[in-house]
């Protein structure tokens, strides 16, 4: 926990880092949060970044991204009192054939709660998914954030 990775998109260098391990029957696996910024050269100290507000939060196969070097631990820093709480996610729950999200999820770590509107507040929150890296490193670059979600719009 608290391991600062360097994420290389073609953009810059932008920086996540490890919060919490996901278990129980969705075993979503290692939580990331998105530190903000692109960098053209990495940064001689990340404590500062490591304090600063998340963009989003997102579920990542960490472990097998390290192992196959995608992706390289350049620090450690004690995750900030406002990350150590499994952050609020929204998830959507029934997609029809057009892509229209029916209905949406709200997970706080231990159970969904169906939500009956998408509030702004809502529609701030991470997605509950687990992205692979190339789209982890193209919503990085393209300064992606949970706001700009199409599929709030369906």
């Amino acid at each position: 926990m608290g391991d600062i990775v360097e994420l290389p998109t073609g953009a810059g260098l932008g920086y996540a880092q490890y919060t919490h391990k996901h278990e129980g029957p969705a075993q979503m696996g290692a939580l990331i949060r998105v530190l903000p910024g692109l960098f053209q050269v990495r940064p001689k100290s990340f404590e500062r970044l490591a304090h600063e507000n998340e963009l989003f939060h997102v579920f990542f196969p960490l472990g097998a991204a390290l192992n196959r070097r995608i992706l390289t631990i350049v620090a450690n820093e004690p995750i900030p009192p406002h990350a150590r709480a499994f952050p609020r996610m929204r998830a959507p729950g029934f997609v029809d054939r057009d892509g229209r999200v029916l209905d949406w999820w709200l997970y706080d770590g231990t159970k969904p709660t169906k939500v009956s509107r998408v509030t702004e507040e809502f529609a701030s929150l991470s997605p509950y998914e687990v992205w692979n890296d190339t789209l982890l490193f193209e919503r990085v670059a393209s300064g992606w954030t949970p706001a700009l979600d199409r599929r709030l719009a369906c």
